[in-house]
Formats: structure tokens, C-alpha cells, sequence
């Protein structure tokens, strides 16, 4: 359901008209219609305020402001329609009659001041990043990632580009001026702007310049949307791109090709949802981990990004920055859906533990949780190898214990099975704890048949980790942690191997292409896609249907009029109660033949279980499923095909 903007001239006369009349009826002593002309004229101001503040005002204003306005109308309409009753228009004295004017006016004046106060204080102007010279958040009038950046991410993996390769990289930065132009044009804010800004990212992801980069690409669908008839609707998106000295960039691109593919196959392909575009904001959390107020920080940008026009988020990258920025969501009443959060989540929110994040009623999950990835792991050794003790290489962070945690539980049920360091206790392979390579490969190593390696994301980059890769004797398993370009590189060093267990993989070469792979070559000139990329795919398109189905129950009056005929807001509101739901299925997945269903937590379903009760779960559909096994080896990673079976 949308609006047409009303004729302001129109409004502005009937305005003057209304307040002509309310200075008639104190001169007149009618009380009543004095009343009546005020609450109406207290609706044009909201109607006026619905196409000018609408952005606004749900952050400057209380939660229960529609009920407060409609209470404030009802009393008025009541009173008015008493004193017709009962004749109780009388004369009052002129004192009276000035006290009543200036109580009328000042009411009028204190709603206006509101949202006008809302106006400056609810939606920051920027978001600062570290160096202060730039802004870390941009729907479009704003570079975050650089050529500089990328060549400079590239640079530190220490990897040598084909001539294919090279090429490409020399016509982006040949190239580049077209997407800063673009940027600059977006910024101007207006038509002929966003109209100038489509056509410069378009010449700039042009087939033979630089089709493979992603924020251009959303900047492009962006500018597409703004000279849609219908108002936009806003998302927003976290990502780490100055994470490490810029080695987020890697992470950051794999996650806003999922997010472009899915904005475009939304806008382009199904024509919006309920006939709006959508529009993506980016924001860059990577500079993050060098703070060492890095929950504060988190909740810094989840508190920015609130104030935003926004609809719902997808982030962050990592599972303790999801939990602490969910806090902020879920007060604001706003969505998040993560796509890369994976640490097991704490089945009540009010008793949290060591090894569990804990996450809130409004943050979602498009990748499968460790527990799955450990059951697919611990089912291909039992089935594939003869190891049977193990050692587990860890860190001290949730996402860590708990991983290792499930493991050692799994192999605790197996007769013969044993996890060489599996009691809490047991700091021998503690990343964290003073960590000694030779000790940990020598001593624990003498036991164990194997090693896996969960490291935190950051840890799994560097040296110490690269050292055990290189070093170690035993086969090498390792969490999704460890998927990610310098670890092939490591092992391609060393002609080594390790098996990842990962929510999704692209099809190996040679063989068919997956569904999102076949989109990706279309539209980025690669299919070089990676899970990251399949679970933000998932996450843009969950919360687009969620909308989708929002704006159905939205266009019912009563919803509507509870939320001050603010469609948006109702929207938010509703997508909740949408996604919550048990039957809720998302048909269209990066996971080829799967869909997209949610457990009771706001997990990721990742198999049928035959049950929609609230406590059984909600995973009742027979095309649940996810989950891969990768092998990194000769410089890339191969997905593993293995039987079909239950987990």
C-alpha cells in the first residue's frame, strides 16, 4: 500500500482556513466546534508529517505514540460531541477566552516543535570512521572500498594474479573515476543526480571495465530505485571492510554479491515488493577489532543504523557483534538478519553461558549453527577415516568453546572416540593462553590422530595459525573459520590439505552450475562465489519476502491507522510477527533445491523435522537443508560430495 503526496498549497490553504475558524469560534463561544477544528487540524499536521518526518519520528518520539495521538483525538471528538450534547457553548470572559487560545496554540506549536526536534536529533549525519576523514556509511554518495584497498588486500595475501586476473584490476583502476563520479552525483539528492549516478555506475561495471565489483553494483540498483513512483524501502547492510588493514575487503565483497544478486533479482525480476525498490545502505564495522571497546563500538553503529530509514539490517560478520548490536535492534524494534553468524545460541536468552551467544527474539540466522557443522564433520570421519582421537586447536571466544564443546559431546557418544583435550580445563592448544606451537603439535600431538583448528576469525589469519598448518603431521580438519584465502594459500605452500565443514559451496569445476553461481556469471562477469555470498543472498531475499508479506497484512485499515498511516512503520512492526511465524518458507534459495525456514530460536532449519509445534521447532518442511564439506587443497577449495543423508 503506498501514497500519493498530497497538494501542500492545498494544505497550507485549509490550514490557514482551520485556524480562521478556530479564532471565529473563541470569539463566538463555540467550544465544540472549537474542538472539532482542533483535532482536525491536529490530522493535517500528521497527515503533513507522514510525507515529511515519517523518517524521523518513530526514533524522536515514544514507541506508543499512535496510541497517545489517537487518545488525544478521541478525547477531543468525545468533548466536542458532550458539549453539543448538553448546550455547554457559554460565553467565558475575555481572560478566559486568551487562557483557551494560548492552550489551544501552544498544543499545536509543541506538536510541530516535536517532530521538528525529531528532524535534527533522530538520524545522525554520519558515520565517523576511526581516521575521521571520511564517512563509513553510504546508500551511494560514498566510495568505501577503494581500488587501493583491494590491490592493497591482494598485496598482503602475497598471491600472484593470472593475466586474466590482472587485466581486470588494471581496468577497474583505469576505470575509477567513473564510480567516485557516480558516488558524488548520488550525493547531489536529486533526480537529475540519481539519474547521473545510474548512468556512471553503469559505464563503470561495464562488461569490459569493472563488472566484479559489488558496492557499485548495489550503488547502481540504488540509483535505479530512486526514480521509482513508489517510495523505496531501506535496508541496511554491516560489513568489515577496513578489518586488518583492509583484509576485511575479501569478506566484505563475498557478502555484498549475495546482497547485490538479491537486490537485483527483487527489483529487476519481481518488480519490488509491493511495488517498491529496494535500496541498500552499507556500513563499514571492520575497524572494529583494533578498539578495546569493541562491544560499545558495536553498539555504536547498531544505534546509527536505527536512526536510519531503515527496515531491517543484515550483520554482522561476526556472532559476538551480532549479539551485542541485537540489544539495539530489538529496542528499536528493527530486524537483523546475520548472515555469517554461526556459534551456537543460548536457548534462553536470560540464562546466557560461556560457549553460547545469546541472541534475541529479533535477530535471525541465515547460516547453519556449529552444532550442525560439527554433526556433518564428525559423520565424515566416523564414516570416511579411521581417526578416532582427535585434538582440538582453539580459542577463547564463544564461537570457539562452543565449537569445541559439541565436538567432544559427539565424540563422546562413539565408543573409542576421544577428544585429546576436550575438558574445559585443558588449556594445551588455547590460542589465547600463552600458546606454544611445539607444545601443542609435539606433546598433544603424540596422542592424537588428527588436529581441528577454530580459531576466532580474525586468529585464523594469523602466523601461529599458519605455522600448525605447516607444521603439523596428522590430517587437518577446521571450522568455517578457516575458510578463507590465506589459509589455501598456507596450505598451497606446503602441498597440504584440510576439510572444512561450511553452509554452502559452489559446484567444483567441470561440473553443472549451481543456481547462484549461473547468476553470479551473468552479473559480476565471474562465478567465483563463496557461502558468504550464498547466505547474504538468503538474508536479502528473507527479508524481502518477509516484507512482502508484511505489506499484505499492512494494507488492512486498522493495522495501518494503529501505525499512524505510516506504512513503514507498520511494516517493521509486522516483519517480525511474519518471520516468527511456523510456516513461514522462504521457496527461492542460494541452496540449490532448498528453501529458507527459520526454527523456533530464528535459526536456520537445516533438515525436515516433521514438526511445527512451538516445541518440537518450526522445521516442518520436507526442503530443509544445508551444509557442505569443502576440502582447501592446491590453492582452492572443492566441495565434497558425499551420500545424501539425515544429519
Amino acid at each position: 500500500m503506498s501514497f500519493e503526496p498530497p497538494d501542500f498549497s492545498k494544505i497550507s490553504e485549509s490550514i490557514r482556513k482551520i485556524i480562521d475558524s478556530i479564532v471565529s469560534s473563541v470569539r463566538n463561544n463555540q467550544w465544540s466546534d472549537l474542538l472539532i477544528l482542533v483535532g482536525t487540524l491536529l490530522i493535517f499536521i500528521l497527515i503533513i508529517d507522514r510525507f515529511l518526518f515519517e523518517k524521523f519520528i518513530t526514533a524522536s518520539l515514544p514507541k506508543n505514540y499512535p496510541f497517545i495521538f489517537f487518545s488525544i483525538e478521541l478525547l477531543i471528538f468525545i468533548t466536542a460531541i458532550a458539549l453539543k450534547l448538553f448546550n455547554l457553548d457559554r460565553p467565558l470572559s475575555p481572560k478566559s477566552r486568551k487562557f483557551l487560545l494560548l492552550l489551544v496554540s501552544g498544543t499545536v506549536i509543541a506538536y510541530v516543535l516535536a517532530v521538528i526536534v525529531g528532524l535534527r536529533l533522530s538520524e545522525p549525519d554520519y558515520l565517523p570512521c576511526p581516521d575521521g576523514n571520511r564517512d563509513c556509511f553510504s546508500w551511494g554518495e560514498n566510495v568505501l572500498i577503494t581500488e587501493k584497498e583491494k590491490e592493497g588486500a591482494f598485496a598482503a595475501l602475497g598471491t600472484k594474479d593470472s593475466p586474466e586476473e590482472a587485466t581486470r584490476k588494471e581496468s577497474c583502476r583505469n576505470n575509477f573515476d567513473l564510480k567516485k563520479n557516480g558516488t558524488q552525483s548520488y550525493g547531489e539528492k536529486t533526480q537529475e543526480g540519481f539519474d547521473e549516478a545510474e548512468d556512471q555506475f553503469s559505464q563503470y561495471i561495464d562488461g569490459q571495465k569493472c563488472p566484479n565489483d559489488p558496492e557499485a553494483h548495489i550503488y547502481l540498483n540504488n540509483a535505479k530505485a530512486q526514480r521509482s513512483e513508489k517510495d523505496p524501502i531501506r535496508i541496511a547492510v554491516s560489513v568489515p571492510i577496513s578489518r586488518s588493514n583492509y583484509k576485511g575487503v575479501f569478506e566484505a565483497q563475498e557478502t555484498l554479491r549475495g546482497i547485490a544478486l538479491a537486490q537485483y533479482k527483487v527489483n529487476d525480476e519481481d518488480n519490488g515488493i509491493d511495488g517498491r525498490k529496494l535500496i541498500v545502505g552499507i556500513a563499514d564495522d571492520g575497524f572494529l577489532e583494533n578498539d578495546n571497546k569493541e562491544d560499545d563500538k558495536t553498539r555504536e553503529i547498531a544505534d546509527f543504523l536505527v536512526k536510519r530509514p531503515i527496515l531491517g539490517v543484515i550483520g554482522h560478520s561476526t556472532s559476538t557483534a551480532t549479539e551485542h548490536a541485537g540489544t539495539i535492534y530489538q529496542k528499536n524494534g528493527v530486524i537483523a538478519i546475520s548472515p555469517l553468524s554461526t556459534a551456537i545460541r543460548s536457548p534462553r536468552a536470560s540464562e546466557p553461558t560461556e560457549n553460547t551467544v545469546t541472541l534475541n527474539d529479533h535477530v535471525f540466522r541465515t547460516a547453519s549453527n556449529d552444532s550442525i557443522a560439527v554433526k556433518q564433520l564428525f559423520e565424515y570421519i566416523v564414516d570416511n577415516t579411521k581417526i578416532k582421537k582427535i585434538a582440538i586447536v582453539h580459542d577463547d571466544d564463544t564461537y570457539s568453546i562452543g565449537y569445541k564443546e559439541i565436538l567432544t559431546n559427539q565424540f563422546r557418544k562413539r565408543d573409542g572416540y576421544e577428544v585429546i583435550n576436550g575438558e574445559p580445563s585443558n588449556k594445551d592448544c588455547d590460542l589465547s593462553n600463552d600458546f606454544m606451537v611445539d607444545y601443542c603439535l609435539k606433546e598433544v600431538g603424540k596422542q592424537a590422530e588428527a588436529l581441528l583448528l577454530v580459531p576466532s576469525s580474525e586468529k585464523a589469519k594469523n602466523k601461529v595459525v599458519k605455522t600448525i598448518l605447516k607444521e603439523a603431521s596428522v590430517p587437518l580438519f577446521g571450522s568455517d573459520s578457516m575458510y578463507n584465502p590465506e589459509v589455501v594459500k598456507a596450505l598451497k605452500d606446503v602441498n597440504k590439505s584440510i576439510i572444512i565443514p561450511v553452509p554452502w559451496h559452489r559446484s567444483n569445476p567441470n561440473s553443472e552450475l549451481s543456481r547462484l553461481q549461473d547468476d553470479a556469471r551473468k552479473y559480476f562477469g565471474s562465478r567465483a562465489v563463496n557461502w558468504n555470498t550464498a547466505m547474504a543472498y538468503d538474508a536479502t531475499l528473507t527479508l524481502a519476502h518477509g516484507l512482502q508479506a508484511a505489506s499484505e497484512t499492512c494494507s488492512d485499515w486498522i493495522k495501518l491507522t494503529l501505525n499512524r498511516f505510516d506504512t513503514d512503520s507498520c511494516l517493521r512492526s509486522e516483519l517480525k510477527n511474519v518471520l516468527s511465524e511456523p510456516n513461514f518458507v522462504v521457496e527461492w534459495s542460494a541452496v540449490e533445491g532448498g528453501v529458507i525456514q527459520f526454527d523456533k530460536f530464528g535459526d536456520r532449519c537445516a533438515e525436515e523435522t516433521g514438526k511445527t509445534d512451538r516445541e518440537g521447532g518450526y522445521c516442518g518442511h520436507s526442503k530443509n537443508k544445508i551444509g557442505v564439506l569443502v576440502e582447501a587443497k592446491n590453492g582452492n577449495f572443492f566441495r565434497i560430495d558425499l551420500p545424501n543423508k539425515k544429519l
